[in-house]
């Protein structure tokens, strides 16, 4: 499925770069399936959904949460990278991939406790947390919410509230539930649009996460964002001025979706989690 938010986003992303990939075909090719791989899945039962995850490598548990309309093949580059020194546990976040959506509404802190009771599932008593987009807004709120379970953080282009948002953006995701709706009232069986309303809805009304609650973090956290993000540049410093152990790092010439394909993004990171 290439849903329309995706694609109306794409628009404004060509506008800002020529190679833009907005399928969700593997970002990084390897002869591994990432999100389709037998072998390494699993599925466990997290607050009344069936989540689908699979598990590489050992060492270092590391927990990695793909963006909103993503899945585990989001997160291609960092599965393959991190997995030789680490653990790796690939989500695919409620009401995405292969994951069951469930009855209640999508937000921020149920998906926060929703890996946290994967972790408990998994036996890990502390892992760290690599997340982009809404991923990373997770992982910021398990630090808030479990902060036991977490040893380091990697929030890459997470935003604390809606209007941390470009314009652009906003309007577009707008543009885009109207359509959804426009299909649901039509009874277009196309694709799951009703998947995708509550994709959309959960991003144009959350999250909302205080300073103060951002001052809890008490574990380092280092920020990745794009030099031309979907997030606003004075939002990074507002949340960098407001972490206890935080760090910022811009990746040049590139873009919020294609954050995670960078070299730099990966070996960043990898020596963020290594100290």
């Amino acid at each position: 499925m290439r849903p329309v938010f995706w694609y109306l986003m794409g628009l404004f992303s060509i506008a800002l770069s020529s190679d833009v990939a907005l399928s969700q075909s593997s970002p990084c090719p390897s002869p591994i399936h990432y999100g389709n791989n037998k072998a390494a899945g699993h599925y466990a039962t997290v607050n009344g959904v069936r989540l689908y995850y699979e598990i590489y490598g050992a060492g270092p548990p590391l927990l990695i949460m793909h963006g909103n309309d993503g899945s585990i093949v989001s997160m291609s580059c960092q599965i393959a990278y991190f997995s030789g020194a680490h653990r790796v546990i690939a989500v695919d976040g409620r009401g995405r991939g292969n994951s069951e959506d469930g009855k209640a509404r999508f937000t921020f802190e149920l998906q926060a406790d929703d890996f946290a009771e994967l972790l408990d599932h998994e036996h890990i008593a502390k892992a760290d947390l690599l997340g982009h987009s809404d991923g990373g807004i997770i992982a910021l709120l398990m630090g808030i919410r479990h902060p036991d379970q977490v040893n380091r953080i990697v929030a890459a282009s997470p935003n604390l509230r809606p209007d941390a948002l470009v314009d652009a953006l906003l309007a577009s995701m707008k543009q885009s539930l109207a359509y959804v709706n426009n299909q649901l009232l039509a009874g277009d069986k196309r694709e799951n649009w009703s998947r995708l309303q509550r994709q959309l809805e959960q991003d144009l009304d959350e999250p909302h996460i205080s300073l103060q609650q951002l001052r809890t973090i008490h574990t380092p956290v280092l920020l990745i964002g794009a030099e031309q993000d979907l997030i606003k540049a004075e939002h990074f410093r507002e949340m960098l001025n407001n972490l206890n152990q935080g760090r910022l790092l811009v990746v040049p010439k590139t873009i919020h979706q294609n954050l995670p394909t960078t070299a730099l993004f990966n070996s960043e990171a990898a020596r963020f989690l290594q100290e």
